[in-house]
């Protein structure tokens, strides 16, 4: 986090930051899931509906933390792309390396 913004963070007010985040996020994706989960049933459907929330929520709270709306919003969102980028690919490699190693 020290990379993408400028207001110095240290090891707690990251991990209360990222708790803060996180739990608002996880009861704004279950609230908005359950619906959909029931009426529509699409997976894509669900999946925007917890991203959307997730990345609004982020923002919110990156803004409120750091301050400069624009400029929170823009690094907030390359740092969840980054890392849902980099989560992807290295649970992809696993999943790839678990199949490839099973099947014969």
């Amino acid at each position: 986090m020290r990379l993408l913004f400028c207001r110095s963070i240290n090891l707690p007010e990251a991990a209360v930051f990222a708790l803060f985040t996180f739990g608002q996020i996880f009861i704004l994706s279950g609230f908005l899931s359950i619906p959909v989960a029931l009426g529509v049933g699409s997976c894509q459907m669900m999946i925007w509906t917890i991203l959307l929330p997730y990345l609004g929520v982020a923002i919110y709270a990156g803004v409120g933390y750091f301050g400069r709306p624009i400029t929170t919003a823009i690094k907030v969102t390359v740092a969840l792309v980054v890392s849902y980028g980099l989560f992807l690919s290295i649970a992809g490699v696993a999943i790839l390396r678990y199949v490839l190693a099973t099947v014969d």
